[in-house]
């Protein structure tokens, strides 16, 4: 984010609120993607299920991703995650990785992003993957994108309990 609104195209709009957000310490502690909630249990309990079976491996798989955009409305600063993809581990193998990306459903793979952060406490978190889906969906209304480069990152599936 530092990077991206050092560009002489950032709008002062832009880095206002990730000022604002950085000095009343508005930013995620623990970055991460959100693949599954525990609040959209029992319906995604399959999904959950796999994501532990992941976490509980004690030589999990990474998944490689693209951070393609920082969005921004009046309350909340997203990064755009796209191109979610098995990595193999130093053995070539993808265990069971490159299946999961593909039965990934279109919703979950459409909200795939990073909450930068929230403009305050009343405002949930979950508003950072709203602010994704309606800008791919095209309704871009009070959304400012600023596109990112070649910003390619890996991770793999934890367990983050708040």
């Amino acid at each position: 984010v530092n990077d991206r609104l050092s560009i002489a195209d950032a709008p002062e709009e832009a880095k206002k609120f990730w000022k604002a957000l950085k000095d009343s310490k508005r930013t995620t502690n623990v970055p991460h993607i959100t693949l599954v909630h525990n609040k959209s249990l029992p319906q995604e309990q399959a999904l959950w299920d796999r994501c532990k079976d992941f976490f509980l491996n004690p030589s999990p798989p990474s998944f490689g991703f693209r951070i393609t955009h920082l969005l921004y409305n009046d309350r909340v600063m997203s990064l755009v995650v796209d191109d979610l993809r098995a990595v193999p581990n130093p053995d070539g193998e993808t265990e069971g990785a490159e299946q999961f990306v593909e039965i990934l459903d279109g919703k979950i793979k459409s909200g795939l992003h990073i909450t930068v952060g929230t403009k305050n406490s009343n405002i949930p978190p979950i508003e950072g993957r709203t602010l994704v889906e309606n800008w791919k969906k095209g309704d871009t209304k009070g959304i400012t994108a600023l596109a990112l480069d070649n910003v390619n990152a890996q991770g793999r599936v934890k367990g983050l309990m708040s």
